[in-house]
């Protein structure tokens, strides 16, 4: 029997992106997009990023925006 592989949701997908933060330094101030909990694309805008999803044929990504704020607990954002 064929065990298929597990669907993440984007719950799974949100928790993996906050479980490795520090591993996204380099996308500092851009946005990435992740599908199945990996980095499918990253860009400077959410428009960019939804365009290669979509080229890749994939869909409902989890996008975040990677702030400082997200990767050093100890800079604080107000306002």
């Amino acid at each position: 029997m064929t065990t298929q592989p597990r669907a993440t949701t984007g719950d799974d997908d949100m928790r993996w992106v906050h479980e490795h933060m520090a591993d996204f330094r380099e996308y500092l101030g851009q946005w990435i997009a992740v599908v199945d909990c990996r980095v499918v694309a990253v860009g400077t805008s959410v428009v960019e990023i939804l365009k290669e999803v979509e080229a890749q044929g994939l869909t409902s990504p989890f996008v975040k925006q990677i702030r400082r704020d997200d990767i050093d607990p100890n800079v604080y954002f107000i306002g």
